[in-house]
């Protein structure tokens, strides 16, 4: 007859993190994460990180990598599990959408010490883009990203919000309607920067358009002394670079002398 050696399994962490190792088959404890196995018993080793943390991996036992491990054991054996924590996702101060003026957007991350990269083109951000140092201006249609890094933790998630400039409906003054006497109508819009095309033939209005650039002088159209036209729709849009063109807003005048 022989005795049955008897070997321990001892797990410890390691990194900024936390999180607990299950082993199966469970063992005879022996301590804090340390069971005891028969010698040649074959223990797989399953972490689960704690609620803001990640498995980074494992060192000793023959355990690598970011999966489960299966340990054989033919000595006692310490086996290091990796945990570390994930910086705080940033946190954009104004959330994506259509907006008719520039805005400005503050990022931040509620991680200590963390550095913020970010990029505006769409492209997913690296610790090689640039650094959030203050308020970025939207003063064109742009897609925010963001990441959070920190030394001996692992990058935040990414952050990423659009913001679509579009010209804001320009508006008639005066308003649309019945009108005694020729009218002189001007054409606004709220959106800086914006250039605003009309027609007054009832067509849609594209880049081809006239440019307004003073109010439009409306009245009937005449055969002889007989107004054959009374009526005049001006439609308008505004467009600016880098922005979506407004909606195309419309108005009547019909004219009655």
């Amino acid at each position: 007859t022989f005795d049955l050696q008897i070997f321990a399994l001892t797990v410890v962490s390691a990194g900024t993190g936390s999180g607990t190792v299950a082993s199966s088959p469970a063992g005879s404890t022996c301590g804090t994460s340390c069971w005891r196995y028969t010698s040649g018993s074959r223990v797989t080793l399953t972490p689960t990180p704690a609620p803001g943390s990640v498995f980074t991996g494992w060192q000793g036992g023959g355990c690598a990598g970011t999966a489960s491990c299966t340990v054989t054991l033919t000595a006692d054996t310490t086996v290091t599990v990796g945990f570390a924590l994930r910086v705080a996702t940033p946190s954009l101060s104004l959330a994506g959408g259509t907006y008719n003026l520039p805005q400005v957007v503050s990022i931040r991350t509620a991680t200590p010490g963390a550095t913020i990269h970010y990029t505006t083109n769409g492209t997913p951000p690296t610790t090689a883009s640039p650094v959030y140092s203050g308020p970025i201006s939207v003063t064109r249609t742009m897609t925010i990203k963001a990441m959070a890094a920190a030394s001996g933790m692992v990058d935040s998630y990414l952050a990423s919000a659009t913001y679509t400039l579009q010209a804001a409906t320009p508006t008639f003054s005066p308003a649309g309607g019945i009108y005694t006497f020729p009218q002189s109508v001007s054409i606004a819009d709220a959106s800086p920067g914006v250039t605003i095309y009309y027609t007054t033939d009832g067509s849609t209005p594209t880049t081809t358009s006239r440019v307004y650039t003073l109010p439009i002088v409306v009245q009937p159209v005449f055969n002889g002394s007989l107004p054959i036209i009374t009526a005049t729709t001006v439609k308008t849009m505004a467009v600016a670079p880098g922005w979506s063109p407004s909606p195309v807003a419309s108005a009547t005048y019909d004219i009655r002398l």
